[in-house]
């Protein structure tokens, strides 16, 4: 298994380890994958400053140290401490931490985005972390019109509908993703979750009336359906961007852990029609 780290570059200086906030350093979010950038519109920039790119880099094989097993734990804990905290975000670049507040003021107006920050693919070893490409990066690249011609012959559409309200102090705490910005069912997907969302649905659809136009059975038509019905449920559970990657196991999580729909700052993307 590969050990590998994540790190920034800031414009030509030498390069700030970043690790990640799920711990043993890995780099832990796969092909097409995702992480919101902590407090990444919160404080504009003074007239006189320029904000330089940040630029994610992968650093591999990353030496296990400590000379017994609790020392290479706290080894590991502290350089998979990650930028997230209850304070707050910590700029990868500067330091600075980035209130909880900051960063639901953030989302609440629309400047919450997200980026590809790695890619995971099957090496002779077992999973290896590399950057994305420029061609993995315009993959990714999905637009509305293409959302929407997905959608076009789905009942209802795409899922405009609000998500859960949350908040107060009882089971309402378990749904926390309004509170940044999260307001529609829409916006727990990627714009390519989406269109392979939809995609699915669509030819789901398209089954059922071929079966019926086929003459096929009721007693087969309907289990039929119901199977791939079930399968979709599955697909949209792992298919979001609540989706952890468990580096212990190094393969994606799906949402429903347990019954809530809590923020995620780094997510998984895993592809809808592979092994992954």
């Amino acid at each position: 298994m590969e050990r590998a780290s994540l790190y920034v570059l800031e414009g030509q200086g030498e390069p700030l380890p970043l690790p990640l906030p799920d711990g043993r350093g890995s780099a832990s979010r796969p092909a097409g994958s995702a992480s919101r950038p902590a407090g990444s519109a919160s404080r504009p920039a003074r007239s006189d400053e320029r904000l330089p790119r940040v630029v994610f880099g992968i650093q591999t094989d990353v030496p296990a140290k400590g000379g017994d097993a609790a020392q290479k734990r706290e080894h590991d804990k502290r350089i998979g401490a990650g930028t997230m905290s209850r304070a707050g975000a910590q700029c990868p670049r500067c330091g600075a931490i980035n209130t909880m507040e900051d960063i639901r003021l953030e989302g609440k107006a629309g400047r919450l985005g997200s980026m590809m920050t790695a890619v995971v693919v099957d090496g002779p070893k077992g999973k290896e972390y590399r950057q994305p490409t420029e061609h993995q990066l315009a993959c990714a690249a999905i637009t509305e019109e293409q959302i929407q011609e997905a959608f076009k012959e789905v009942p209802f559409g795409v899922p405009d509908e609000p998500t859960p309200a949350g908040g107060g102090s009882g089971a309402g705490r378990a749904f926390s993703v309004q509170g940044y910005g999260l307001m529609r069912w829409r916006d727990l997907f990627t714009p390519r979750q989406l269109v392979a969302l939809g995609t699915f649905v669509r030819k789901t659809r398209i089954a059922r009336r071929a079966m019926a136009d086929g003459g096929y059975p009721v007693e087969w038509a309907t289990p039929t359906v119901a199977g791939m019905s079930l399968t979709l449920g599955k697909l949209i559970d792992y298919g979001n961007t609540l989706c952890s990657w468990y580096t212990q196991n190094q393969q994606i999580t799906h949402l429903f852990n347990r019954f809530a729909l809590p923020m995620k700052w780094d997510f998984a993307e895993t592809s809808p029609i592979g092994g992954a």
